[in-house]
């Protein structure tokens, strides 16, 4: 058997006529076209941006004289609530993209096991939207906001 493996030669003149020959134009801009839209998909994932929401109900409440925005958000432990976060108000019965939303920050929070008591300031409303006491409404805290390559790239550091 060792014999007969002496006896075979390693490369036959097709197999050295092939790996000398420079590569056709097709396959050298293949692989440049591949490359080029491997590039170009990297670009587009940088800039699509990924936006982590939590979504609870809310009311418009008067505090000091001013209109505040009060939600009671399920307490996780998973959902980090922090003073200073960026939170959405849509008012029930208007539609987002029609009114607009109202941008609020996180002004206080008070934690029991259950709920978090959370006060909202409103920083900027939507001139088509004029806050009414006792108001009904949805809130979306803005949890994470990264683009869509940092997100991939974060799961895979796990």
């Amino acid at each position: 058997m060792t014999e007969d493996r002496n006896d075979i030669e390693l490369r036959s003149e097709k197999v050295r006529n092939i790996i000398g020959q420079v590569p056709s134009w097709i396959t050298r801009y293949g692989i440049s076209l591949v490359s080029l839209i491997f590039c170009i998909l990297i670009v587009f994932c940088s800039l699509i941006p990924i936006t982590e929401t939590y979504t609870a109900e809310a009311r418009i409440m008067a505090q000091d004289g001013a209109a505040k925005v009060v939600c009671r958000i399920p307490y996780q432990e998973n959902v980090p609530i922090r003073k200073g976060m960026k939170v959405i108000f849509l008012p029930d019965g208007h539609s987002a993209g029609e009114y607009g939303t109202m941008c609020c920050m996180v002004e206080s929070i008070s934690t029991d096991s259950v709920f978090c008591d959370v006060t909202l300031s409103i920083v900027d409303d939507s001139p088509n939207i004029k806050p009414v006491l006792f108001q009904d409404g949805k809130v979306r805290v803005v949890v994470k906001e990264q683009n869509l390559i940092s997100r991939l790239l974060e799961g895979r550091g796990r």
